[in-house]
């Protein structure tokens, strides 16, 4: 197996996030909350749909993509950053890519309803429930800002990453904005 074959991944650690990064072909694929009830079922589809393995990065030989995304994200983490440039590999089914490509569309600093997606992203906005699904299922969480997306209460509705790991990220962004 060639490293082109491998997902690249290391852990990422900044106060209370931890984080697993993960690179192929060149681009970040993964960005998932370790402590996520939903972590292992991620790994097991990014794995799938690339068809590829998980191999832990060579600290000998860093992999590029995983070294600027860390870098970005911390300097996202302490205020510093609010657009990232780290390539991304968006996988997933037409809609998916086009929900997922809609969010990076939502500002640093401000919040999308999910009824606002379905809105824009269906034919009549009945499709709440199916936008929801799809943004709980990003695998790329903060560089897809899916924290940007509330319920219509203005409630903060659900995030992969667990609410308290929302509302940090959304305060941040505020703070920040």
């Amino acid at each position: 197996m060639t490293n082109k074959s491998k997902i690249i991944y290391r852990s990422f650690s900044y106060g209370e996030i931890h984080l697993t990064l993960a690179a192929f072909e060149g681009k970040l694929c993964l960005c998932d909350w370790q402590d996520s009830v939903k972590y292992d079922s991620g790994i097991r589809k990014i794995t799938r749909t690339l068809r590829a393995k998980m191999a832990p990065e060579d600290p000998e030989n860093p992999n590029p993509v995983l070294s600027l995304a860390e870098t970005e994200l911390s300097e996202y983490l302490r205020g510093e950053r609010r657009r990232f440039s780290v390539p991304l590999l968006i996988t997933g089914s037409d809609f998916h890519l086009k929900a997922m490509n809609h969010l990076l569309t939502i500002p640093y600093g401000e919040t999308a309803t999910y009824k606002d997606l379905a809105d824009k992203l269906t034919d009549g906005g009945r499709m709440s429930q199916c936008i929801g699904s799809c943004v709980g299922s990003n695998l790329l969480s903060i560089f897809i800002p899916c924290h940007r997306v509330i319920s219509r209460q203005f409630s903060n509705g659900g995030y992969r990453g667990g609410l308290t790991m929302k509302k940090l990220l959304l305060e941040l962004e505020n703070r920040n904005k």
